[in-house]
């Protein structure tokens, strides 16, 4: 995607889960249809499916694609397993890409540096203090120890989708750097990486948290690492991509994403 000099573009896409059919099978890779096959419930097999739907719809747009003729990779860069992140193959601009989903929401994040995005539908958790154990920094669960039992589950998973989004955007697994030694703080009226591990990536990381397509009861968070660091604007553009996700199987040209607008 095109990025004007002297700034950091990212683009989101959102829509709502749509029901599985034929044609959206029809164009997952062999490995993604045998993996939506062992989902046991209707809702995870759908949530996963719009997702690798809306991925390849976006970055066909981006392409100058069909949906059809979209490549995508998946691999574990530890064990060499089908899991990890998400690539693009062969783009040419280079493409970034990450996706998310949880409740009725799915999530696409594209950019020109690598990126990072994670969703997740608030809920009362049912072992808080267990989750503040094995997501948060001791930093971190000092702040949301103060707060008002009621308000520690929401607090919890916000933190949890900055997090996420930033080992996306590394290209870790939870296996490779623990959430816990990560810490994440508000400063200014934006969440700041203000400690990590000696053997995360160096690379500066913008945090936004995202509200465009989330209604309440939802929380979400992009991270981008870009070499240009703080002083460099971040800009993110949210877009509703309901229609876009409804005509990526009936379409039968290039898809109907529009072209990055600049400036917004």
């Amino acid at each position: 995607m095109r990025t004007k000099p002297g700034r950091v573009s990212a683009e989101i896409w959102w829509a709502a889960v749509r029901p599985t059919d034929e044609a959206a099978i029809a164009l997952l890779s062999a490995a993604e249809r045998e993996r939506s096959a062992r989902f046991h419930r209707i809702p995870d097999r759908d949530r996963f499916v719009s997702s690798r739907v809306l991925l390849r719809a976006v970055v066909a747009g981006r392409l100058g694609l069909t949906t059809t003729e979209v490549s995508l990779r998946q691999s574990c860069s530890t064990c060499g397993g089908g899991h990890g992140p998400v690539k693009v193959v062969d783009a040419s601009p280079p493409l970034e890409v990450s996706l998310s989903h949880t409740g009725d929401r799915v999530v696409v994040a594209v950019s020109g540096s690598p990126v990072g995005v994670d969703i997740e539908r608030i809920r009362p958790l049912e072992d808080v203090e267990r989750m503040m154990a094995v997501a948060l920094s001791p930093e971190e669960r000092r702040s949301v120890a103060a707060l008002p039992p009621s308000e520690r589950s929401t607090a919890v998973l916000a933190a949890w989708t900055r997090k996420e989004a930033v080992l996306k955007a590394w290209g870790c697994g939870l296996t490779s750097i623990s959430p816990t030694r990560l810490t994440v703080s508000s400063q200014g009226g934006e969440h700041l990486l203000t400690a990590r591990p000696p053997e995360a990536p160096a690379t500066p990381v913008r945090l936004r948290t995202l509200t465009g397509g989330l209604s309440a009861g939802y929380a979400g968070a992009l991270a981008v690492a870009a070499s240009e660091g703080h002083d460099v604007p971040l800009v993110v553009t949210e877009r509703n991509a309901d229609a876009l996700l409804r005509g990526a199987t009936a379409q039968a040209g290039v898809t109907s994403a529009r072209p990055y607008e600049e400036g917004l």
